[in-house]
């Protein structure tokens, strides 16, 4: 009996549509008589068996079936760790810039004058005198007093 033959003769068996003449070709041959007795024999005793899979089954099942676990390690921490440092270290690098940068008000410091009580412009800086009097000036963004 050829594997063809016996694979005809057990998808009939299973109830599955076989070609009539592959089916003419697996009956003509020896031993298909007993081979569909045995598969007849086989079907039944499936059958006939009402239990379902032991645990064991279902665990070494669950073991095949699901995928491997993620484990992190020593590699994935300190990569994980740097992403982490990274917006700490742009929001350090905003601060400090931010901190040092010059104020807004250093350019108009610079354009300040000084000025007498009778209100006679001069040069940021400048010590002048008018009448014995001091001028107030504007320097680093305080009004101080201006003497001879």
């Amino acid at each position: 009996m050829t594997a063809e033959s016996g694979e005809v003769l057990s998808s009939l068996t299973d109830g599955v549509a076989v070609d009539p003449d592959r089916l003419e070709v697996a009956l003509g041959e020896p031993g298909a008589t007993s081979m569909l007795v045995e598969f007849a024999r086989l079907r039944v005793a499936v059958e006939s068996v009402n239990m379902p899979p032991g645990e064991g089954f279902y665990r070494s099942m669950d073991q095949k079936l699901s995928p491997p676990p993620v484990r992190l390690g020593r590699v994935r921490w300190t990569q994980l760790a740097a992403a982490a440092l990274v917006p700490c270290a742009i929001a350090m690098g905003i601060w400090v810039g931010r901190v040092t940068a010059p104020s807004p008000q250093a350019g108009l410091e610079l354009a300040a004058y000084c000025a007498d009580s009778r209100g006679a412009l001069y040069a940021p800086g400048r010590i002048t005198a008018v009448d014995n009097r001091r001028v107030e000036c504007v320097l680093k963004g305080e009004w101080q007093p201006v003497a001879r």
